[in-house]
């Protein structure tokens, strides 16, 4: 959380020298699990924020915090009430392509992320990755909506017994966000 609060604080010092363009992102997103993580749980829910550092009309970097959660079970079936949570804290770094109005986009995520297991003494970090793509919305000078899917990979250096599966494999699910863009200037 502290190089998440340094990154931002970092952010803004550049934005009030340079007077470039800083935006904050709070968005919501629907995760699907998939892979192995997806045989054992439901589709989850997630929040976040994003700041983001526009350095040209076409590139922009910044950091990202999210929350996800999971709730272990098969065909919407809670199985014994456990509950995983995924929290990454990223760096990211996203192209824009030319446009007026809509701007479609790609990105990748990389950074911390921590899981934890209910009912089981699980809170641990590893290293995560996300390639995005995306698009935003130009309201008005502003403003923007944005929405973007990511590939969202959690690469674990143990197994993780959950319920009556042991993880053994790398998380993997698909977080699809929606959000508001505020720019600051």
């Amino acid at each position: 959380m502290k190089k998440i609060l340094f990154i931002i604080f970092i952010l803004v010092g550049v934005h009030s020298v340079s007077k470039a363009q800083l935006s904050v992102t709070p968005h919501v997103a629907p995760a699907i699990p998939v892979g192995t993580f997806g045989l054992f749980s439901n589709p989850g829910l997630g929040y976040g924020l994003e700041t983001t550092y526009a350095v040209n009309d076409n590139l922009r970097i910044g950091a990202a915090i999210d929350y996800y959660q999971f709730k272990a079970g098969i065909f919407g079936i809670n199985l014994f009430g456990i509950k995983s949570t995924i929290m990454p804290l990223t760096g990211t770094v996203q192209y824009l392509f030319p446009g007026e109005r809509i701007r479609p986009y790609v990105g990748l995520e990389a950074g911390t992320s921590i899981v934890s297991v209910n009912k089981i003494d699980i809170n641990r970090n590893y290293f995560s990755m996300a390639p995005a793509v995306g698009v935003i919305y130009n309201i008005n000078d502003r403003i923007d909506f944005f929405a973007n899917a990511k590939y969202q990979t959690v690469f674990l250096k143990e197994t993780i017994p959950i319920a009556e599966f042991n993880l053994r494999h790398n998380i993997h699910f698909i977080p699809v966000n929606f959000g508001v863009s505020f720019k600051l200037q």
